[in-house]
């Protein structure tokens, strides 16, 4: 028989129904729609070889034609084997028919007394969710904390003409692409004029002026130029006090949280993102500023803690890092964010730690970097250090028990203001 005169035939049952559920809970799609497509392709498989009743194997043939495009996948999110996954569905679906038929079987001579234990795999998450609690010897790799979504991570306008493309910053452009926001008077030549502008400009002196059958006289002087406006991407480095002290209280699993929940937004503004860290007696740039924010990531998580702190040589590696960049492109907007408790023990030059930080740290401000400080000190006696840096860089200061807010946030965007 013809697949299409089959097609009104073919049967699916409750329980097939039940396992195209499971499936599309299980695969988290996109959409509400997916199940009816599924229940819709998997009776078409089942005509197309002649069958009038749905089989699994039909809802697992749907379910690869179906879902691979609905799954949502956030940034950074590892990718799971999608066979793997289906295969899982389709056996807690078995097991789930197994009880239900030991069930039927038991509840005439129970009539349910007892529930069965539950099987393995079935609702055994909180099962791998107890983690030991790793110490802060030297070289410990903290696992990343919890992320959060950022709102808003923007900062203000920016006065310089720059190119570039992006989602965060607003800045100047000369390029027509720009969004006209105002006019002004062009100092130069211009083919970008700003035509109401300059209407408005000629429109007092035009009782005063011949006309020639026009409407309107304008004259040199009333001519108005557009002022455009885009979005352009952020140079994001973070430096990270990867040293002994961060391993306290669980500080730097909180501190790796909040910097990959800035790394998922600067995946969505489209910024590049660079990272050093400093331990030990020295700074190293783990990763120099890319696009590739999925790198950053995976150098975040593998980043080990311990040591002593060099802030000096961190705050250095970082100022050159970023004139580097400028140097490399003068429109790249930088945008530096320290996170440290700021006891610096170990110095650049001989002299005192803090009082190198402090003067790399005025210098910084000096050269107009935007920054930033997330400060891990926690405690009841705390000693401000990281208040006294954030003051010299000119940045934003934010505390570690904040981190969980969105301030480290409004910490970005008010600190790049111009």
């Amino acid at each position: 028989m013809n697949a299409k005169d089959l097609h009104p035939q073919v049967q699916i049952s409750d329980d097939m129904l039940e396992l195209i559920a499971q499936i599309c809970i299980d695969m988290h799609v996109d959409g509400h729609r997916a199940d009816i497509t599924m229940m819709k392709t998997a009776t078409t498989i089942a005509a197309y070889h002649d069958r009038t009743a749905v089989t699994e194997e039909d809802v697992k043939e749907a379910a690869e034609l179906v879902l691979s495009h609905r799954m949502r996948r956030k940034p950074f999110e590892e990718q799971t084997d999608y066979q793997d996954k289906l295969e899982e569905s389709l056996n807690k679906q078995k097991e789930k028919q197994q009880e239900k038929e030991q069930e039927q079987e038991k509840q005439p001579e129970h009539s349910g007394h007892k529930e069965q234990p539950g099987q393995p795999g079935q609702n055994s998450e909180d099962d791998g969710d107890k983690k030991e609690v790793p110490d802060a010897s030297p070289e410990t790799t903290f696992e990343t904390g919890e992320t959060y979504q950022v709102k808003q991570l923007s900062p203000e306008h920016d006065k310089i003409n720059r190119k570039g493309s992006g989602r965060r910053t607003k800045t100047r452009t000369d390029s027509r692409s720009g969004r006209y926001v105002k006019s002004t008077i062009p100092h130069e030549k211009t083919s970008d004029i700003a035509f109401d502008a300059t209407f408005r400009a000629a429109a007092p002196h035009q009782l005063n002026r011949k006309k020639d059958g026009i409407a309107i006289a304008i004259r040199r002087p009333d001519i108005r130029e557009k002022v455009r406006e885009k979005k352009i991407g952020n140079t994001i480095l973070f430096v990270v006090d990867a040293s002994g002290s961060m391993g306290a209280q669980q500080r730097m699993s909180a501190a790796k949280g909040a910097i990959l929940s800035l790394l998922i937004d600067a995946y969505q503004k489209r910024d590049r993102v660079g990272l050093i860290a400093f331990k030990g007696d020295s700074a190293e740039l783990i990763l120099p500023p890319t696009s590739s924010v999925e790198l950053a990531r995976k150098y975040l998580q593998n980043m080990p803690t311990g040591g002593k702190t060099p802030l000096p040589h961190g705050l250095m590696k970082g100022y050159e890092v970023i004139q580097s960049e400028l140097r490399r492109d003068p429109d790249a907007y930088p945008f530096f964010i320290l996170i440290s408790d700021g006891r610096a023990n170990v110095c650049l030059h001989g002299e005192s730690a803090l009082e190198e930080t402090l003067e790399i740290a005025s210098h910084i401000k000096a050269e107009g970097i935007h920054s930033t400080v997330i400060d891990t000190e926690v405690g009841a006696i705390r000693f401000g250090f990281a208040r006294q840096i954030s003051d010299a860089l000119g940045a934003r200061h934010l505390k570690l028990e904040d981190l969980r807010s969105d301030s480290i946030v409004n910490a970005v965007k008010f600190s790049t203001g111009m």
